[in-house]
């Protein structure tokens, strides 16, 4: 968000977008597989008096430049039953190691008529 906030002023539209559920393939309205990016960048162009089309919005999305990062919350030794131990990550010297036993988010639901 720094980055965002920081960036000097630009003809490009510059975006922060948070997807969740990448470790079930990103699916649901709340993934990088919905149409929130899509419809987003649908926006820009209209709002930048561009012609909209899925080819207009496809072309966008292929000449942009993204950078990806993920997190990893490890167990809080103080709070240990607000986790599920089977699917978090542990603590290992100076970094977090992802320990997946089970399907993550499997049968998520995100409440969508859309989804």
């Amino acid at each position: 968000m720094n980055a965002l906030f920081e960036a000097k002023q630009s003809d490009h539209a510059q975006l922060v977008v948070c997807f969740d559920k990448e470790e079930i393939g990103s699916f649901g309205n709340t993934g990088a597989q919905g149409r929130f990016l899509f419809h987003a960048v649908e926006r820009l162009l209209r709002a930048a008096g561009e012609t909209v089309s899925e080819h207009a919005v496809m072309t966008a999305l292929a000449e942009s430049k993204a950078l990806s990062a993920d997190v990893a919350a490890t167990v809080d030794p103080n709070w240990p039953e607000v986790n599920d131990l089977r699917n978090a990550a542990q603590a290992v010297a100076d970094r977090a190691q992802e320990i997946h036993r089970q399907p993550g988010k499997s049968g998520a639901s995100d409440a969508s008529r859309n989804s």
